[in-house]
């Protein structure tokens, strides 16, 4: 259960180990944007694709081989192309979610951003919630709050990020962190 003011831009949202949605489970979200009245937007940060960013982006130059290409975003409008970004803040088609993240941006600035060694991640869809639906989300136990910010935005190893944040809020939960991706291969 979270006090109320608790969200904010920067927080990552851990799914609770219990949760069997199929777009949720075991998912890191990036809360990017809270407002009580207009509600949240976040991204999934542990949901790469194997799909290259130059596929999409043909015009993509140098950014087609940012280091963590592209990712499943969340399951609302997935036609859409979003980016989280290291640089400078107040770009053009940009806010910033908390220090060192932004959201957004035009592609030849994110090829500048890119370009100075700074971290870019694309994602295909975001995660949506109306006005209070997240608190409710967070009251029923869905969610846990982790500080995020962007360490986690930018973790070289998503496809771990869940386990390693939830063990890090639960000692008791530590050993998702080491249980493989696939139990078959066990």
């Amino acid at each position: 259960m979270s006090a109320p003011g608790a969200l904010h831009p920067g927080l990552v949202l851990l799914a609770d180990p219990a949760l069997v949605d199929p777009h949720f489970e075991e998912a890191a979200v990036l809360l990017c944007a809270h407002d009580d009245q207009q509600g949240s937007l976040g991204l999934i940060l542990n949901r790469p694709l194997d799909l290259p960013v130059g596929q999409l982006l043909p015009q993509a130059g140098e950014l087609a081989t940012a280091r963590h290409g592209l990712s499943w975003g969340g399951p609302v409008a997935i036609e859409k192309l979003h980016a989280l970004h290291g640089g400078a803040t107040g770009m053009a088609e940009c806010f910033s979610v908390c220090p060192g993240v932004e959201f957004g941006g035009v592609l030849e600035e994110l090829t500048r951003v890119h370009a100075a060694h700074l971290p870019v991640r694309f994602f295909l869809g975001y995660t949506g919630w109306d006005s209070g639906q997240l608190d409710g989300e967070l009251a029923s136990g869905t969610w846990r709050l982790h500080p995020g910010g962007a360490q986690a935005a930018f973790d070289p190893e998503p496809d771990t990020l869940w386990g390693r944040l939830v063990g890090s809020l639960e000692p008791s939960l530590r050993w998702l962190q080491h249980r493989p991706q696939d139990p078959g291969c066990n």
